[in-house]
């Protein structure tokens, strides 16, 4: 007899063939949509922030500071690790199973009343946003952090009217959608800056900043530069450990940071220069507030480190960006060699990820993630041996994680090249110790 599936297991399946229909870019269906549920988007202050890499480090942050105040302050991130609930936060709290369910039934009806018969005009991402925004009113809350899916400019999220919008960094990918120059993606990621809301920009790259502040320019945006208003210099930066001095419009010495790695320290100052933003709009916000914010920020597949018989470094690098950012705040902190596990997706550019992979690493255990979108893991071993790697291949994350398990030189290890590989060998580390390192 087949088994029936739960409730819950349903709405997922839904949503999934959601995905499965692809990528639409556009506001028009998303705006109609939010307006048949009451227009929930409306009954919060927001910020969003945009960028190709830090963007949700530095949602974390902002979100971080605003709840140490004690505002109820909503987060709403992707994609998710291992559940689809860590997308959609409240006060450091996902959205319940129970609660995804009954929110995400009423987005439904609304859409299949608005879309009947026609799947293909509304997205995935356009229904968990919808999902998110309206679980978010019912929650009260005052403030939510809001995460650009994929660009801006046509991403779900941007039907927002925020308080200040956040730029942190722009590099080549989804060149199929945004465009193949710095340039283009630029445009769309600033398609996030909005008239007379001031933007905050992270980006130091001349071709993409350029875009940026003539966006802001045109559109009578307040542009405020993060290398004018914040600066973040590490006064302790060692393995799983950063503290740091600020200095903003205040000075704050000696910070301790939730969050490890020199990548980290422009997300730091970003989530500054919003909060003192935000100050000089009348939101309160005490100088206590932001130290604590930083400090018990949160924000899991980030460098982030388990121990058990072997200590175990996950981190979500899954671009060429990205990948140099984990190498060089590695390497600034230690010259061990490490067993790395690594699964990337066949969209990424795996020949220029993998020589920053192999200033980690001598040693490759290759693994191809479930997903249609997963390059074959002997793919990625042969460009392993390109760049004078050994290695092995094992097939799915979980046998990965089992052999580097049992591999017995003691080295530490890394497990890295998408979000999906991370997620997985999460997974497995629950299976194995009982320990969910995604919450």
């Amino acid at each position: 007899m087949e088994k029936r599936l739960t409730d819950r297991e349903e709405m997922i399946h839904w949503l999934y063939s959601l995905e499965n229909l692809g990528i639409k870019l556009g506001l028009e269906n998303m705006s109609r949509l939010l307006e048949k549920l009451g227009n929930p988007h409306r009954c919060f202050k927001s910020v969003h922030v945009a960028g190709t890499n830090g963007k949700g480090s530095t949602s974390a942050l902002i979100a971080s500071i605003l709840s140490s105040e004690g505002y109820r302050t909503a987060l709403y991130t992707s994609p998710h690790l291992v559940e689809l609930e860590e997308r959609m936060k409240v006060d450091g709290k996902q959205i319940t199973a129970d609660e995804l369910l009954e929110t995400a039934a009423e987005v439904r009806k609304a859409a299949e009343e608005l879309f009947p018969g026609e799947r293909r005009q509304i997205t995935f991402f356009e229904i968990l946003t919808a999902i998110a925004f309206l679980h978010f009113s019912r929650k009260k809350v005052e403030y939510a952090v809001i995460e650009v899916g994929l660009g801006g400019r046509l991403d779900a999220t941007n039907v927002i009217q925020p308080m200040v919008s956040v730029i942190t960094h722009v590099a080549l990918e989804h060149t199929e959608l945004l465009g193949n120059t710095l340039s283009s993606i630029a445009f769309e990621k600033g398609g996030i800056i909005k008239p007379g809301i001031p933007v905050i920009i992270a980006e130091t790259n001349q071709e993409a900043l350029g875009k940026l502040v003539s966006l802001a320019s045109e559109r009578g945006s307040e542009i405020n530069m993060l290398k004018d208003i914040v600066s973040v210099n590490p006064v302790v930066n060692r393995w799983g450990e950063l503290r740091v001095d600020i200095s903003g419009m205040l000075d704050y010495n000696d910070v301790r940071s939730g969050l490890w790695g020199s990548y980290q320290l422009g997300n730091i100052g970003l989530a500054v220069g919003v909060a003192e933003r935000l100050q000089r709009m009348g939101v309160y916000l005490g100088d206590n507030s932001i130290r604590e914010g930083l400090e018990k920020v949160s924000w899991r597949g980030r460098l982030q480190i388990a121990t058990r018989e072997k200590e175990v470094l996950f981190d979500s690098a899954h671009n060429p960006d990205a990948m140099a950012a984990l190498s060089a705040s590695v390497r600034e902190v230690t010259g061990e060699d490490f067993l790395c596990v690594i699964g990337i997706l066949s969209d990424k550019k795996i020949e220029d990820m993998m020589p920053y992979i192999r200033k980690l690493t001598s040693e490759v255990v290759c693994v191809s993630p479930r997903t249609t979108r997963a390059r074959p893991a002997e793919q990625i071993m042969e460009s392993a041996r390109r760049h004078h790697l050994a290695g092995t291949v094992a097939g799915n994350v979980g046998d990965g994680m089992d052999f580097v398990a049992h591999e017995r030189t003691g080295r530490k290890i890394i497990v890295t090249g998408s979000i999906r590989t991370v997620g997985e060998a999460m997974e497995w580390w629950y299976a194995k110790h009982g320990e969910r390192l995604w919450t």
